[in-house]
């Protein structure tokens, strides 16, 4: 099952976002939630760490479920990865404990540092080969 339908067009600010760019705005906001969970168990706040852990594996596994592995088969291990940050994730919310959040965290940022290198790689990529945009 795959929901890459659902991030095909995402409306942030009265514009719409490239599903590249919404990859990139995900792991952004993965991110935060995590700095949010790990400031939660800091200061003790059960509820607070609960709210951001879950938001952050929401968000895991919709990236997750936009991997399409029958176009690209390799992005199994991708979903494996996903599967790994999502188990680090629970065992942070179950025990209140700062290393998995730490390890999730340095995972998220290398990956949001790849989407975001290939978004603008991209985005240059797309903008030379459009004769339009050069235009402008």
């Amino acid at each position: 099952m795959h929901h890459a339908r659902q991030i095909q067009k995402f409306r942030t600010d009265g514009k719409t976002v490239s599903p590249e760019r919404l990859i990139v705005l995900l792991y952004e906001r993965l991110g935060r939630d995590l700095d949010e969970a790990r400031a939660a168990i800091e200061a003790g706040e059960a509820e607070r760490r609960h709210t951001a852990l879950l938001h952050a594996q929401e968000i895991i596994e919709e990236l997750s479920y936009a991997v399409n592995t029958d176009i690209w088969p390799e992005g199994e291990g991708l979903i494996a990865l996903y599967d790994y940050l999502l188990d680090l994730l629970v065992r942070a919310n179950i025990q209140a404990d700062l290393a998995p959040i730490a390890e999730a965290s340095k995972t998220v940022n290398d990956l949001a540092d790849a989407w975001r290198a290939a978004y603008v790689e991209l985005a240059t990529t797309s903008t030379a080969n459009d004769p339009a945009a050069s235009a402008v």
